[in-house]
């Protein structure tokens, strides 16, 4: 492809975004004989098809799709020469296309405030959206890099924490529990709650938060993408709602909104700054990804301490592993354990938690269908037929429910996203995570000998 020129490029582009040969002349302001001829020596220099024709348009192949990461790479450099190229004329300037999810817009304008003091010259273009909007526009390159609580997990990505996002329980003034202290989860199995939609990081907090409790949906029956929605409703006194703490602020600050004391809350959460792997930043945007990660921390303690006094979250330090309590007991805030493995280790780490005083959440995933039960009277006794499988339960199903252990039966862990602190279930679920636990145990090797694998053999362990 050595003969590959930037007007064939466009070209593609075009195409690819305009989905006709016609409408891709007419913006590249040439005719559709000369389009195609330049889309046509492509394919013949490729020996690929660049588009299928399909009855909704030209559709890029996966040749085509190729293509298009390139153009998109070229552009990038391109963009980056060109931001060099200002920077060395001397005027420190340059462009920043930043994307941030819709509760991060209550902080942005102070982060792009402290970051134009000492970078006046920076032009920055920010685009807000909900977390599915924000994770395309990084997809496609048409952001340099996001702010957003949790990163996306199915293309290459690089993040970096910033800064602490703590997650609150409101509710309007008049609120029978407003004012009320030491609320428990049960306490709140009659509100009528008003949630954000399927899909929000916010939507699975609260279902991780309030799992295993039956609740109320409120009457109003909206799954909303607007925290401002969901805020003018609480205020109405429809329901109460679980939101960032950066949200809710400055309603909370003036009265007309109030924290709940529950139980757990706040649920601390992380603020990430992501991009893509391959996306080559500008001298203006590295550095606003750098001031965004050694001063994004005190600027969100800053915007909570401006309408809460001593804020709405902690540092990060302060909000690590739970400290042991009085007593010993553990203590502090609401955070996930995620337990990998439901055999005996695995149960044992749970009832562990638990009796040690964790009151966060806790789930424990294990692949076998049934409840954790104990391996070596396998061979010792149930195979002998002096127990049943009942009888070799370590605890019976109500134990999990008494003791707010979310079990996982029949489901196996396909992924692990450490920078993004979640799993994938085989269900296509994730789950987010504060601390991870692998208790997976491990699996006979079967011997590569003539008959190791015959019908009627089964492996069996002995302690």
């Amino acid at each position: 492809m050595r003969n590959l020129s930037l007007k064939q490029l466009q070209a593609v582009a075009a195409v690819a975004r305009l989905g006709t040969m016609t409408r891709a002349a007419q913006e590249l302001n040439v005719t559709s004989a000369a389009l195609y001829a330049r889309i046509r020596q492509l394919e013949e220099e490729a020996g690929l098809l660049l588009f299928d024709r399909t009855p909704t348009g030209l559709k890029p192949t996966d040749a085509g799709r190729e293509m298009l990461w390139a153009i998109n790479s070229i552009n990038t450099v391109l963009e980056t020469c060109t931001d060099r190229l200002r920077t060395l004329k001397g005027g420190g300037g340059g462009r920043v296309g930043l994307g941030v999810v819709s509760t991060a817009k209550y902080f942005a304008p102070l982060v792009i405030a402290g970051f134009m003091e000492t970078h006046p010259k920076v032009e920055i273009s920010l685009t807000v959206g909900n977390r599915q909007d924000t994770i395309e526009a990084l997809r496609n390159y048409d952001i340099d890099f996001a702010i957003m609580g949790r990163p996306p997990r199915d293309f290459a990505i690089e993040a970096e924490t910033f800064g602490p996002h703590p997650l609150v329980l409101i509710a309007a003034p008049d609120h029978p529990m407003a004012g009320r202290r030491g609320l428990t989860r049960a306490d709140l199995a009659e509100e009528s709650f008003l949630v954000r939609e399927e899909g929000s990081g916010t939507r699975s907090v609260f279902e991780e938060f309030m799992n295993g409790v039956m609740i109320r949906r409120a009457k109003l029956g909206i799954d909303s993408g607007s925290n401002e929605t969901l805020k003018q409703a609480v205020m109405a006194g429809l329901g109460i709602a679980l939101l960032s703490g950066h949200s809710v602020a400055a309603e909370v600050a003036s009265g007309r909104l109030v924290l709940l004391d529950v139980e757990g809350l706040p649920i601390r959460r992380d603020w990430y700054v992501v991009r893509r792997a391959d996306k080559v930043l500008g001298p203006a945007s590295d550095a606003f990804w750098d001031y965004l990660a050694q001063e994004g921390a005190p600027l969100l303690a800053e915007h909570s301490r401006r309408f809460l006094p001593g804020g709405l979250g902690r540092s990060s330090a302060a909000q690590g592993s739970p400290q042991p309590g009085r007593g010993g007991r553990m203590s502090g805030p609401m955070e996930t354990i995620v337990i990998v493995g439901a055999g005996q280790a695995g149960f044992q780490a749970a009832a562990s938690l638990r009796e040690a005083g964790f009151s966060g959440r806790l789930t424990l995933v294990g692949e076998e269908a049934a409840l954790p039960y104990q391996r070596p009277p396998l061979s010792k006794a149930y195979l002998a037929g002096k127990t049943d499988a009942r009888g070799l339960l370590l605890r019976q199903e109500s134990f999990f429910a008494e003791h707010r252990i979310a079990h996982r039966p029949g489901t196996r862990v396909t992924a692990i996203d450490r920078a993004g602190r979640s799993v994938r279930l085989s269900d296509g679920e994730d789950l987010s995570y504060d601390h991870l636990i692998l208790a997976t145990g491990t699996r006979n090797r079967a011997l590569p000998v003539p008959g190791g694998r015959s019908r009627g053999r089964a492996p069996a362990s002995f302690p």
